[in-house]
């Protein structure tokens, strides 16, 4: 079966699609809910499907737009009403520097937060219920919410609808390389989870944050290190030192498996076997050839000459 009739077969309904829009759209708003879905992910993938489908492009728009204009609202009722209990719910009863984050975003920013922070993603489900809280007018919130979800809707929703309705016409996929590509999507799928899990679990908060905690505190030469870290009020960074211990290491083995194999990969031929089958368009072909020219030896000086 090929991944046109796969989609055809999974995709719901078109009201549904418009229907699933406005949710994401709404719960990735909501202060509570927003801080653990992965709304961006969601709303290209079912925007991709409604484009495949011939979704009214219009209807997708505004349903995107209420739902986050009254994701956005009860967020701001929520932190106007409840600003003594907010941070006792969870999960801010879990992660207080959520909070502080929002509000030193809205401290420094006042009105405008509310339309800066729908487009930063660490703050952007906390800022609606912290403008409650710190009782911001309801006129101003007002105003800042419906011009903001104006620009978020397309900005978030076209880029996966454009796609849906197109990539056939960009790609044409050869038979039995499908497979191939679902297989890549579903494992970039994990990967980003498991980047999100591990990030989380290596910061303050983390299990694994707390368990080295306790080793480094019981060696003499670091616990000196952690504890002068911790007594002047930072994060030890330890997401950072991990990423680059894993990442040096992850370099360094390739590059000996690279030296040793002589030649290229399984994966690499498969992979270019993929893409060189591929029959793009003259505009994707050109992009494609200006990305191609960015890793050669004059495109990387090019890149590294701003840092010289």
């Amino acid at each position: 079966m090929s991944v046109p009739d796969l989609l055809q077969q999974l995709a719901p309904s078109p009201d549904m699609l418009v229907l699933l829009i406005g949710a994401i759209a709404l719960f990735e708003s909501l202060a509570l809910i927003g801080l653990l879905l992965p709304g961006v992910v969601l709303i290209t993938a079912v925007a991709s499907l409604a484009g495949h489908q011939d979704v009214g492009v219009v209807v997708l728009l505004l349903a995107a737009f209420f739902g986050a204009v009254i994701g956005d609202g009860l967020s701001f009722i929520l932190g106007s009403t409840q600003r003594e209990r907010v941070s006792r719910l969870w999960p801010l009863s879990r992660h207080p520097d959520w909070l502080a984050r929002g509000t030193r975003f809205f401290r420094r920013y006042g009105s405008l937060s509310v339309f800066l922070g729908r487009f930063v993603g660490p703050v952007r489900p906390i800022i609606p219920l912290v403008a409650g809280m710190l009782q911001m007018k309801p006129g101003a919130f007002l105003w800042a919410n419906l011009i903001s979800a104006v620009i978020w809707a397309p900005a978030y929703v076209l880029p996966g609808y454009l796609l849906g309705q197109t990539w056939q016409q960009l790609l044409d996929i050869p038979p039995g390389l499908e497979a191939l590509l679902v297989t890549m999507g579903i494992v970039l799928v994990v990967l980003i989870v498991a980047f999100s899990w591990l990030r989380y679990q290596v910061s303050r908060s983390g299990n694994v944050y707390r368990l080295i905690a306790s080793i480094a505190r019981q060696h003499p030469m670091l616990r000196r290190a952690w504890l002068k870290r911790s007594e002047q009020g930072s994060e030890v960074p330890l997401a950072s030192w991990l990423l680059l211990i894993f990442s040096l290491g992850g370099l360094s083995g390739l590059t000996i498996a690279v030296i040793r194999q002589g030649g290229p990969f399984t994966l690499d031929l498969e992979v270019h076997a993929f893409f060189a089958s591929l029959t793009l368009s003259a505009p994707a072909q050109a992009v494609t050839e200006i990305l191609a020219r960015a890793g050669d030896l004059y495109g990387i000086f090019a890149l590294t000459l701003p840092w010289g």
